[in-house]
């Protein structure tokens, strides 16, 4: 019994002190959690620091891009901001052409928001026409702020596509209308990678002043500007449309290819642009001609308009 006891007392003691050891090895691991996680929590906190400093950085260029460009519209720095001129006018883009600098000026710029809204922008690729040089399957790339999208290849000269590009942008009004756009006609037959045909350079501008900001059936002047000396190497029929939020997209009306087909209808990239032409018709002879009253033809000519009665005659 007294053997018995002691063994008792003995792997009591022993209990004991394994006991005290476990809590000694619990303790020590509760302070390395205890500093692991403060470590981890300085170095997520130095990470939100920087995501918050980072942060801070781009709101700082965005007020001082909006600052800029309010200087810019109301004329004031004295040509001092990269985007101004002499006397604070507005610095014209060489690559866009007249229209647009006409459709800047129909903006006012004080009456846009300068608060950032997803807009939707559509392009609708109608069709080409007179293709320069020796084209196999020609495709329409647009360029939208740094979004790219493109059509299908087609065939020949005078392709016609008829697809529907969609582009999402969050800008404000202000960044909008200045959002460059460039249209392409590649040849995705050839060899080389970017085989231009030509191009156009605009920005959202010319749609935003148009009739409910949808510039319908456009004719665009393509030229390359890595060979000028080649001219206007076709045209691109292209309607946009800004689609606001919570505004859905309207159809295109339905127009004759005369209603079209408008020299007033086309937009020419600088440097470019209609020359007059003479058309003339020589009259030789006429034998069997009938005869006419020549009082009722002056009568009849006075009460029409001139150039009428010429094309009649």
């Amino acid at each position: 019994k007294q053997w018995y006891q002691r063994r008792v007392r003995g792997s009591q003691s022993c209990k004991h002190s394994v006991v005290l050891c476990g809590m000694a090895l619990v303790w020590e691991s509760n302070k390395v959690k205890e500093l692991r996680s403060l470590l981890h929590k300085g170095a997520a906190d130095t990470v939100d620091e920087k995501k918050a400093e980072e942060e801070r950085k781009r709101e700082e260029e965005k007020r001082r891009r909006r600052e800029a460009k309010a200087k810019a519209a109301d004329g004031e720095g004295g040509g001092s901001s990269d985007e101004e001129g002499e006397g604070g006018a507005k610095k014209r883009n060489p690559d866009y052409s007249q229209d647009v600098d006409a459709a800047h000026e129909r903006i006012n710029v004080e009456q846009l928001s300068k608060k950032e809204e997803l807009f939707q922008i559509r392009f609708i690729v109608h069709k080409a026409r007179k293709l320069a040089g020796a084209i196999q399957s020609p495709l329409v790339r647009i360029h939208l702020d740094t979004k790219v999208l493109r059509t299908k290849p087609r065939k020949g000269k005078n392709p016609k596509f008829n697809e529907t590009l969609l582009f999402s942008l969050t800008k404000s009004e202000c960044e909008l209308v200045e959002c460059p756009v460039e249209i392409r006609i590649i040849d995705s037959a050839k060899s080389v990678q970017y085989s231009l045909i030509g191009l156009y350079k605009c920005d959202l501008s010319i749609a935003w002043v148009s009739k409910d900001k949808n510039l319908f059936f456009k004719w665009f002047a393509l030229s390359n500007p890595d060979e000028p000396q080649d001219g206007l190497t076709g045209y691109i029929n292209v309607s946009i449309q800004i689609i606001p939020p919570g505004e859905s997209a309207k159809e295109a009306p339905r127009k004759r290819d005369d209603e079209i087909d408008r020299s007033d209808n086309v937009f020419f990239p600088p440097g470019i642009a209609l020359q007059p032409g003479r058309f003339i018709v020589k009259l030789f002879n006429g034998e069997d001609m009938p005869q006419s009253d020549k009082e009722s033809f002056l009568f009849n000519t006075k009460k029409e308009d001139p150039v009428k009665a010429e094309i009649k005659r």
